[in-house]
């Protein structure tokens, strides 16, 4: 038993240290800028990603009093866009209204409001349809968007 105690306890101390690797590999402005935006963040997980234009971006994943979120910067550390999870109740009745319609049968799974960095706010509804998960976008009036 104390072997697989010990086995654990390696387990997440290396799961901790690649975490804290991949944070300390982030640009210092994404850093910077993220603690200056959400300097009560816990429990933030950093990972990267490819935009369209093939630049690279770092999202951190984190809870910002009780709320799961997500915000994504550059690598200059400008703020892209940031993410919250929401309930169906907060979703606009044109967005619900919207995807009853495109997708009849789908289930909803998960529903998420983004805001841009100028401003826009998109709806992201993740629904399963046919055995496959999308995740839908909408502008507050309901009509799909990127």
């Amino acid at each position: 038993m104390n072997k697989l105690k010990s086995i654990g306890v390696f387990t997440l101390a290396l799961y901790i240290s690649i975490l804290s690797a991949h944070a300390n590999n982030c640009p210092k402005p994404v850093l910077a800028a993220f603690k200056k935006a959400f300097p009560t963040a816990k429990k933030v997980k950093w990972s990267t990603e490819k935009a369209k234009d093939k630049s690279v971006l770092h999202e951190a994943e984190f809870k910002n009093d009780k709320q799961e979120m997500s915000a994504t910067y550059t690598e200059q550390g400008t703020l892209v866009e940031t993410e919250m999870d929401i309930t169906k109740a907060d979703v606009p009745a044109a967005v619900m209204a919207a995807v009853a319609k495109s997708y009849p049968k789908a289930v909803i799974k998960e529903y998420a409001k983004i805001t841009r960095a100028s401003g826009a706010v998109v709806y992201e509804i993740e629904v399963k349809d046919g055995g496959k998960s999308k995740d839908l976008l909408f502008n507050p009036e309901g009509m799909p968007t990127e």
